[in-house]
């Protein structure tokens, strides 16, 4: 049972979802009343930080923006890692504890859309956008995540809003990410965020 469980578990996870196991009837009665209070609309979205294993990996070539040149996979050099508060060349170590700590630099959660609390109609203005740019040219759509993937940037930046333009804002659903966003209590500054391959020029 065990083992079938942790089959199941993993594939919500993997899916966005979560696994419950329930062993009696109060229990069921309490799993069924949680179930209940996170029936909300939204999105289930993959956020993955810049400067990742996973960005490093992600693709074959990125644009190096100070040279403007295009530098392939096998000519990087090596990301630079914090060791005991000093700058060291070569890769951070791959223990488990780092990947403990760094579990919210790849996160599958879900943004939730509120709906206006006056009408009851969900509201938003702009799509996620896809990860590719649309050409009325191809005759087929390219394959596409089931989950969208939406690269951030960690670096505080001040907010740019243009004067009465309209924009969304969610809510992200509890994670290792939301903790971290949480912690830098500082609500004057943002994240920004990106969809990889969405303009014209990449």
């Amino acid at each position: 049972e065990d083992s079938t469980y942790l089959q199941l578990s993993s594939l919500c996870e993997y899916t966005g979802g979560k696994c419950y196991s329930s062993v009696n009837l109060k229990s069921l009665s309490q799993i069924m009343e949680s179930l209940c209070q996170k029936l909300h609309p939204g999105v289930v979205l993959n956020f993955r930080k810049i400067g990742s294993k996973e960005y490093t990996n992600n693709s074959q070539t990125w644009k190096n923006k100070e040279h403007n040149t295009l530098i392939k996979s096998e000519e990087r050099t090596p990301l630079l890692g914090l060791v005991n508060g000093q700058e060291e060349g070569g890769a951070i170590e791959d223990t488990n504890m780092s990947e403990q700590q760094n579990n919210w630099h790849n996160t599958r959660r879900m943004i939730f859309v509120r709906p206006n609390p006056k009408t009851a109609v969900l509201t938003g203005h702009w799509p996620i956008p896809e990860s590719f740019w649309p050409d009325a040219s191809i005759g087929t759509l390219p394959p596409r995540d089931v989950h969208p993937v939406v690269w951030f940037d960690a670096n505080e930046k001040q907010p740019y809003l243009l004067e009465s333009f309209a924009f969304d804002k969610y809510e992200l659903e509890s994670s290792p990410l939301t903790q971290q966003l949480l912690e830098r209590k500082n609500p004057a500054m943002c994240w920004q965020v990106f969809i990889s391959d969405s303009g014209r020029d990449k």
